[in-house]
């Protein structure tokens, strides 16, 4: 009976172990880049719902299945076009971003990116033309300024809320 136990607990490790998916962390962008297959600028169309009436986000094992538009291939062999995509982050409708990804074939052409850091939110008003006939390296670096750009301007103007919230720690109550 020990033994049958044994051989079941060893089992059950074995597959759970295959079955995991192993996140990294984030080394450098240099790193992340000879990485990952494909590197492209996409927004995301939908996220994958259920059939009935009641729409939820379809998440198997942690992960969020969404359908994306690939405006721009920045390294990779796939050209623009509706893709899969596979990751642990929700994205919505509308979402436009740089992606970090591997890409594969299957039943269905997807993406996939586990790690949050291999998505780099991009601002509506980023010209993706911006992009041609830049090298890799310089499209991304572009890419990563804008970003830069907007997160400065959001903790400035958190900042600002957060100063005038604290007024309110600064006077007794009436």
């Amino acid at each position: 009976m020990k033994q049958r136990f044994a051989i079941i607990a060893i089992s059950m490790m074995g597959i759970a172990t295959a079955c995991a998916t192993l996140l990294g962390h984030f080394k450098s962008w240099n790193d992340l880049e000879q990485q990952s297959s494909d590197i492209i600028v996409a927004v995301c169309t939908s996220i994958i719902t259920t059939t009935n009436s009641v729409k939820r986000v379809v998440v198997s094992e942690g992960a969020v299945h969404s359908r994306i538009q690939v405006i721009s291939v920045l390294k990779g062999t796939n050209t623009p076009g509706f893709f899969y995509l596979d990751s642990f982050r929700k994205l919505n409708p509308g979402d436009r971003f740089l992606l970090f990804a591997n890409h594969r074939n299957g039943d269905y052409s997807r993406y996939i990116a586990w790690e949050n850091y291999r998505f780099v939110p991009i601002c509506e008003s980023f010209q993706t033309d911006s992009l041609r006939n830049l090298s890799v390296d310089a499209q991304i670096r572009a890419v990563l300024s804008n970003r830069l750009t907007a997160l400065e301007e959001t903790m400035k103007t958190e900042q600002e809320e957060k100063a005038r919230i604290l007024t309110a720690f600064d006077s007794p109550p009436q």
